[in-house]
């Protein structure tokens, strides 16, 4: 798992959430979790990160939470539609 927060980065994932020892420091940025490697990228930035940050997990292949607030339902919409995109991609196969 990887994490991102602006203001929290450096700082352990436990104690920014208060939830116990889980050793995972959280990243400046989406690209430096992704390029680390992770399974799924919690995002804490804000609304106008959040949009570019699903958009590398997405092209990863990386499950994300959004844990920032602000994104519309249209955003969310936005989200949903590119992370089909990527899936019919993924699954359309290629004649060599």
């Amino acid at each position: 798992m990887g994490a991102v927060a602006r203001r929290a980065a450096g700082q352990d994932l436990d104690a920014t959430l208060g939830i116990g020892a889980v050793g995972l420091l959280i990243s400046r940025t989406a690209d430096a979790v992704l390029r680390v490697g992770c399974d799924v990228l919690v995002d804490y930035t804000s609304h106008a990160a959040v949009q570019s940050d699903i958009d590398l997990a997405v092209e990863r292949r990386v499950a994300f939470v959004v844990g920032s607030s602000g994104p519309t339902e249209a955003d969310y919409a936005q989200i949903e539609l590119r992370a089909l995109f990527w899936a019919a991609l993924e699954s359309t196969p290629v004649d060599h």
